[in-house]
């Protein structure tokens, strides 16, 4: 979602609310003054309105140059359409109030049709971005409804500017034709809106692009039957279309922030399934009616009649624009507070991922330093517990006679062995050995297992019936088994069974080994992997995670579940 710093969006609702309000009742003033005393409110309005769009297009172009923005170009030709909108209502002005003619076709003409030109390639180029959202059933419904929109159109001006000069003729087919191309884009971008994806600049253009398509057409045909005065609805029409032009290029500029950020959407069900289908069906309904109306029945209705009924049907039309407002107010402050909400658990839980991560990291970061002093430590003392080694199994052969000192003698060597068990762990869990990888027979590898173990006889090891082949560092593999079964052989207390079962599966081999002691408590379950983790009066903690440390470079895992006690290793076919 774009930052809305800088803008409140529910404030621009709520001035283009106003606006829109302010405006109409603004040209209700036409009824109290006479028409040289409402040119002071009519002629200020199309100043105004088309300068502070044309300007604010303008300064938006500029902010999406200097971002070197994808959609700048795009932009470019929005703000080009903007400024000869504007030369246009400027030079119509000129023509109309100051000068007091009415040509046709006029030099504002020009500036009118280049508009529509600039306008649809910016529509050509800014809907690009979601053509792949555009369906064949989209293209055709815009493609029927522009058609139907401009038939009408063409058929009248065809049978009224017959015996007019070719130019006359041309540019008064021009406009309706433009308006239609210019509607098929506008209803391709409506249609995606339908489906719940929505910007506030899209929202508010494209429905500013469909007042003025269907107010160019009310103009023809109200021109056509003389019918048309300054004040008329249609100018109002004009002048509501502008201000949603202005509303949606402020929220533009006011809540992009920056060039990477193209089309962020928001959802509004609400808006999408009832709010922008309503004022589509009811712009086109009323407009459709009054336009056949006032070409085949206007002998039926007087000027007061018809421009009443007129004034109804844009009231109409205002008011489901102005709850349309306020429906996307709702919307946009229930999304807020729960993409608030939303925001606020995210922090919270990304703290404590962020506070897990960085004790996991200082962890690893203190392990790697202690790591590196004690490989050392553990070198330079292996090469004087092999001489006391030595010299206790010299002293035990010569006094093999005296039991009391061949006891207290195996005693010290078994401490010895006892130290280089310990010294081992803490290696074998340091280091980060290159594997050599080989295909392997489980059976041969737990059989080494067995033999480098001390199995009390009240200990019987169930193997697998099958042998299968694994693809593994037999060393390494082989360590892992010791691991366990010394693991196994431990938490029973010298006495049990461990079965030992595999399971093929499509990409793995599962190995299973399962000993009949008591379970592992809960509440030390998931720390078993942990390093420097023992339950074990004179364990390292270093035995497991070994174990785990070995499996993964193997692209394999290791876990451990409770009834039976299972130490299950699950390991690739192929490495």
């Amino acid at each position: 979602m774009p930052s809305m710093k800088g803008v409140d969006t529910s404030v621009v609702l709520k001035a283009l609310l106003a606006s829109v309000v302010g405006i109409s009742l603004l040209y209700t003033t036409q009824f109290i003054l006479n028409a040289e005393q409402f040119y002071f409110v009519s002629t200020p309005s199309y100043i105004i309105l088309p300068g502070m769009f044309a300007v604010a297009s303008i300064y938006v172009t500029i902010k999406e140059w200097k971002n070197n923005s994808k959609s700048r170009i795009a932009i470019m030709f929005f703000a080009v359409g903007a400024g000869c909108w504007f030369a246009g209502e400027q030079l119509w002005i000129i023509i109309d109030v100051i000068l007091d003619e009415e040509p046709f076709p006029s030099h504002a003409d020009v500036f009118y049709i280049a508009a529509y030109v600039f306008f649809i390639m910016f529509l050509v180029l800014y809907i690009r971005q979601i053509k792949q959202s555009i369906t064949k059933n989209t293209l055709l419904f815009s493609t029927i409804i522009s058609f139907v929109f401009v038939l009408p159109a063409l058929y009248v001006l065809g049978d009224y500017y017959q015996g007019e000069s070719a130019l006359s003729i041309s540019v008064a087919l021009v406009y309706p034709i433009l308006s239609s191309v210019m509607l098929f884009f506008v209803l391709l971008g409506i249609m995606f809106f339908v489906k719940g994806a929505h910007t506030y600049f899209w929202t508010f253009i494209f429905v500013g692009f469909l007042i003025h398509t269907v107010t160019d057409t009310l103009f023809l045909f109200t021109a056509i039957d003389d019918s048309y005065y300054d004040g008329h609805v249609s100018d109002l029409l004009y002048l509501i279309g502008y201000l949603f032009f202005i509303a949606g290029v402020v929220c533009y500029f006011k809540t992009k922030p920056s060039a990477k950020t193209e089309m962020t959407i928001l959802t509004f069900d609400a808006i999408g399934k009832i709010a922008i289908p309503l004022i589509i069906g009811t712009v086109f309904s009323v407009t459709s009616v009054f336009l056949v109306y006032a070409y085949f029945y206007a002998e039926d209705f007087t000027n007061e009649t018809f421009l009443i009924t007129l004034i109804i049907a844009i009231f109409i039309i205002i008011a489901i624009f102005s709850a349309s407002i306020f429906i996307i107010i709702r919307q946009t402050d229930r999304f807020i507070r729960l993409r608030t909400k939303e925001v606020e658990m995210q922090k919270k839980d990304l703290e404590i991922i962020l506070e897990k991560k960085s004790h996991e990291i200082l962890q690893a970061s203190e392990f790697s330093n202690i790591g590196i002093n004690i490989s050392q430590i553990v070198h330079d003392l292996k090469n004087p517990l092999t001489v006391l080694k030595l010299n206790l199994e010299m002293i035990e052969n010569e006094n093999k006679e005296n039991p009391i000192i061949s006891s207290r003698l195996g005693h010290m060597k078994e401490s010895i062995n006892m130290i280089y068990e310990h010294m081992s762990d803490v290696l074998n869990y340091i280091k980060k050995p290159t594997l050599d990888i080989s295909e392997a027979n489980l059976l041969d590898l737990i059989d080494k297992s067995i033999q480098n173990i001390d199995k009390p006889k009240t200990v019987s090891i169930k193997l697998p019936k099958e042998d299968v082949k694994i693809q593994c560092d037999p060393i390494r593999m082989v360590l892992v088994f010791i691991n366990i079964l010394t693991n196994a052989i431990d938490a029973m207390n010298n006495q049990g069974t461990i079965s030992i079962n595999t399971q093929q599966k499509k990409n793995s081999t599962i190995v299973n080994f399962e000993n009949s002691g008591p379970p592992i408590p809960n509440d030390i379950m998931d720390q078993v992997f942990e390093p420097l983790f023992t339950t074990k009066p004179n364990g390292t903690g270093l035995g497991l995670p070994t174990c785990k440390k070995i499996i993964q470079q193997h692209g394999g895992k290791i876990t451990i579940s409770n009834n039976p006690t299972t130490v299950t290793i699950e390991l690739p076919r192929k490495i």
